[in-house]
């Protein structure tokens, strides 16, 4: 025989709904009040640094660390011919001033002064002057060891405010001409026309042949 359904009091329903509903209560989270700050705002993690190499990096290397330029005291060149075949000329270099009785040397010779005399000067032919004047007489020992040319030998006297003087060609001078044999000497003389020759110191220069130093005297005539 079927069992009748069993029935539930009511006031013991309402209780388990009203416990139910707490329960529930209990486990959702409270709203928020209006009081409660809001969260601070996270600040944004800092940018990863760049993969581009900086202008920097990639600069040239300094002045520095190039090589040197190569030295400026290295030995000069010859002068070197012209289109025109010609070769230029270079100073002729004068050495310091001796006493008109010190003997010098240059070109391997020994250059001396036997006499220098103001003078008066008269022409003995039409390309001559006459005037007041000195006269040089040069004596050269070739002490080279070899047969020196005196072809190229030159003499100029000039006076004290270096005004030069005019070579006489004809007499009294006489030009040291010719070879010179190696342990000889040989002697001439030079006429010039110059103004103020007994008045004041007078400059003497001999050149004996090319890339040697001209040398000079310096002092009175007698």
């Amino acid at each position: 025989m079927p069992r009748a359904p069993r029935t539930v009091p009511l006031g013991r329903l309402v209780g388990v709904l009203a416990g139910i509903t707490l329960v529930a209560a209990g486990c959702s989270d409270p709203a928020p009040s209006g009081d409660v700050p809001p969260p601070a705002a996270t600040s944004a993690p800092a940018p990863a640094p760049s993969a581009t190499p900086s202008a920097s990096s990639s600069a040239a290397p300094s002045a520095s660390a190039t090589a040197a330029a190569p030295s400026s005291s290295a030995a000069p060149e010859p002068p070197q011919p012209s289109s025109d075949g010609t070769v230029e000329s270079r100073p002729v270099e004068t050495a310091a001033p001796k006493k008109l009785d010190e003997p010098t040397r240059t070109a391997g010779a020994t250059v001396s002064l036997v006499s220098v005399k103001a003078t008066t000067v008269k022409a003995a032919g039409p390309a001559d002057s006459s005037g007041p004047g000195v006269l040089v007489r040069l004596k050269m020992a070739n002490t080279t060891g070899r047969t020196l040319d005196t072809s190229f030998v030159q003499v100029n006297v000039s006076n004290e405010a270096g005004d030069p003087g005019t070579l006489v060609i004809g007499r009294p001078t006489d030009a040291i001409s010719g070879s010179l044999r190696a342990g000889r000497s040989a002697e001439g003389a030079y006429a010039f026309v110059l103004d103020d020759a007994g008045s004041g110191p007078l400059t003497v220069a001999v050149y004996v042949t090319s890339g040697q130093p001209v040398v000079t005297f310096r002092g009175r005539a007698s």
